[in-house]
């Protein structure tokens, strides 16, 4: 069995990638800064700061594992200071980035894994990009085996992602209450969202197979590309309700040039068709089975948010307002 070392492991995604591996019987050390708790029963666990290069080289250098799984690292500094901590060090590197390093627009959908990259869209994308290229250099010039996974937008108890917010706090308030909710155009843009299950247990396999080294692979769960207006939908079914939605042309959205606009989910994200066929993976394991109900994570994170009070106080104006305010004001 293997022994491997994750930095991250209470995230959406990667508690079930730590979960995963320990059922498998692998020795598993989870690095983080305790601040969240949770990790899984049966893993070590290093209590450190990743930013804090002297005590990230110490605790690689300790445990020297077979497979590092890097879930936290966002910009090329911080991969500039794995790479200097790990190399020669570990066994295998996967590293997680995210589906948005393809940059938009996609030139198919669904996109193959080895779509052609274009510049990203946003300055998350732009940063994930770089990290990508300093691990696949690395890997070049150190023969340093390396893994790079791209999940779709993975939901769970702590993330459900809105069409133009970062969380859904606001959409699930305005739905439980019958507020309109605003639908890009017709709501014929499609999204891939998928269960973070199927992500991590993706990644946990990645981990622990050598035909993954060198390759980059998207994770999430199968066939779950749907439009952007069923989306909303599914959201609206778990609460028990039916959305009310505006639909607001998106050239008039762009056109509004409201301030939060540039660094806004809807601009970087969700204003392109996305989706992605997750063909890499299903030729290199093709006996994995894919579990994930997408609506088991929103009930998990509508649940998380009542039990913690989140949906008590009213929501603060955000993008999603400031249209519709815009739009019906139109005079």
């Amino acid at each position: 069995m293997a022994k491997i070392m994750i930095l991250g492991g209470t995230g959406t995604i990667s508690r079930s990638t730590v979960e995963m591996l320990v059922l498998g019987g692998h020795r598993v050390t989870v690095l983080n800064r305790a601040q969240r708790g949770g990790v899984p029963e049966g893993a070590d666990v290093i209590v450190a700061d990743r930013h804090d290069q002297p005590a990230l080289a110490e605790a690689i250098a300790g445990q020297k594992p077979d497979v590092l799984i890097d879930f936290v690292c966002f910009t090329p500094a911080t991969t500039q200071a794995l790479l200097q901590a790990a190399t020669g060090k570990i066994g295998h590197l996967i590293f997680v980035s995210t589906a948005d390093a393809f940059g938009y627009p996609l030139a198919t959908i669904p996109a193959p894994d080895a779509a052609p990259i274009v510049p990203g869209v946003g300055d998350y994308a732009l940063a994930k990009q770089d990290c990508e290229a300093l691990v696949r250099d690395r890997g070049h010039t150190h023969g340093l085996k390396v893994t790079i996974a791209r999940p779709t937008y993975s939901m769970g108890e702590r993330f459900v992602i809105s069409l133009f917010n970062p969380n859904s706090t606001g959409l699930i308030n305005a739905l439980r209450a019958g507020r309109p909710v605003v639908l890009p155009g017709e709501g014929a843009q499609r999204f891939h969202v998928s269960n973070a299950v199927d992500s991590g247990r993706m990644i946990a396999r990645l981990a622990t197979d050598a035909k993954s080294a060198g390759k980059t692979y998207i994770v999430g769960t199968k066939d779950a590309i749907m439009l952007q207006r069923d989306y909303l939908a599914l959201i609206a079914d778990v609460l028990g309700t039916k959305a009310q939605t505006v639909s607001v042309p998106v050239d008039a959205i762009e056109a509004m040039d409201l301030p939060d606009y540039r660094n806004s989910v809807y601009a970087n994200v969700t204003r392109f068709d996305i989706g992605f066929a997750l063909d890499q993976f299903q030729a290199d394991f093709p006996d994995f089975t894919w579990i994930g109900q997408l609506s088991d994570p929103i009930r998990a994170y509508v649940a998380r948010l009542d039990r913690e009070g989140l949906l008590d106080a009213p929501t603060p104006p955000d993008l999603e307002t400031a249209i519709l305010a815009r739009w019906s004001g139109r005079g």
